[in-house]
Formats: C-alpha cells, structure tokens, sequence
C-alpha cells in the first residue's frame, strides 16, 4: 500500500470508494468531506485548497491522503491528518 495525496489519476478510484461507501451505510471519517462530492475532481480540488491556511478561513489546515494499492492501483482507505488543533479540535479534558 502506498499513502499518497489524492491526484486526478485516482478519480475513477475515489469515486468507487466515496460509492461503497454511500451503499455500505457507513461512516466516512477521515475522508475530508468525500460524502459532499460527487466529483472526485471537485473534492481533489476542495481538499488541497485544506491545506493552505489562507485558502480555508478560521478551519484547521489538514492534508488528505489515500491508499493505493500499488499491485492495481485500487484506493483501498484514506486518511486525514491535522496541521495543528484549534479551541474547537482539543478536547475539554486537555
């Protein structure tokens, strides 16, 4: 498995993940708002744009990876990570 940032060459992928996922039913954490988009492309946009703080108001920056599947390319997970966290991310207990 390869953990790499979502580019165009793995639309098709994204969108057959962000779809079993839809008809699983299941939660789609870590995906950076995959369940909003139709379009891979247009989610490949909006999660670069995550990254720069001067592109995403008073969010957190964050960096979006998938897993590929290096023997077929298949996108097999994702996973968002956090640049820092803001009052809203830490938790009371911190």
């Amino acid at each position: 498995m390869l953990l790499i940032e979502p580019t165009m060459e793995y639309v098709r992928g994204i969108e057959e993940y962000r779809r079993a996922f839809l008809a699983s039913g299941e939660s789609m954490d870590g995906t950076g708002s995959l369940r909003r988009f139709e379009r891979a492309a247009d989610w490949i946009d909006y999660v670069t744009a995550g990254k720069d703080p001067k592109t995403i108001g008073t969010a957190v920056p964050a960096t979006q990876y998938i897993f590929v599947r290096e023997a077929d390319g298949k996108v097999g997970g994702m996973l968002q990570l956090r640049h820092y966290f803001n009052d809203y991310l830490i938790p009371d207990s911190c």
